[in-house]
Order: structure tokens, then sequence, then C-alpha cells
């Protein structure tokens, strides 16, 4: 598995993927509104992490 640059991604960054994409699973699930609202945050953060880290490129709308 490889990051945006070609690099081979490092154990704790296929970890960090992993629970990204996970919360964007979650994210598309019907949950209760306090779950739902836990994830986004969850999410918020991570994409934070998995951007910096050249991981995922996710542009958004603004």
């Amino acid at each position: 598995m490889r990051d945006l640059m070609g690099n081979e991604l490092t154990p704790h960054e296929i970890r960090l993927l992993a629970v990204h994409r996970e919360l964007v699973a979650l994210a598309g699930e019907p949950l209760a509104p306090v779950a739902a609202a836990g994830v986004r945050a969850a999410l918020a953060q991570i994409a934070q992490v998995t951007g910096s880290l050249g991981l995922v490129h996710e542009p958004r709308d603004l």
C-alpha cells in the first residue's frame, strides 16, 4: 500500500487509513443522532491526520 506520493505506508499509517475508511463507512449509515455526531467529529479529526500524511485526498466543495 502506498501514499499519494508513492511511498510505502508504515504499519501505523495503514492502521490510521483503516480507521479513516471505517469512519467514512459509518458516516453513511443511519445512526442515532448522538452516534452520528460522534462519528462526524471523529472523522473530522482523522481526516486532518490522514490528509496531512498524504494518505487520502478528499477535496470538498466549499
